[in-house]
């Protein structure tokens, strides 16, 4: 019978159009959130780079719910850039340039 043919034919169809939609919307968060640790390299990079930091590396963070750790509360991504001071004085001055204090302290 057609009537059970395309049951057959739909049953078998739905399920990979759905595996395909859920690995395409893997593939869009991922992809989103790459550009996110790119702006902050672009934004932040050369400005780093001119005060002497490196970076270290990069790191994606899940801030889970304390009472159940299963449920995770927000994503932080963080680029980390480090800096090697032989003067306590430069580590004062980096210090408010990395927090962005130096607009509101002179």
């Amino acid at each position: 019978r057609p009537e059970d043919a395309l049951a057959v034919l739909t049953a078998m169809i739905t399920p990979a159009v759905l595996i395909s939609a859920c690995g395409a919307l893997i593939f869009s968060t991922s992809s989103r959130l790459g550009r996110v640790v790119d702006r902050v390299r672009a934004a932040a990079g050369p400005l780093a780079a001119a005060r002497g930091f490196v970076e270290h590396g990069s790191a994606r963070v899940e801030v889970t719910n304390p009472l159940d750790v299963t449920h995770v509360l927000d994503v932080w991504h963080e680029v980390v850039y480090r800096k090697t001071l032989d003067d306590p004085n430069d580590l004062i001055d980096d210090v408010r340039w990395a927090l962005g204090l130096e607009r509101y302290v002179q």
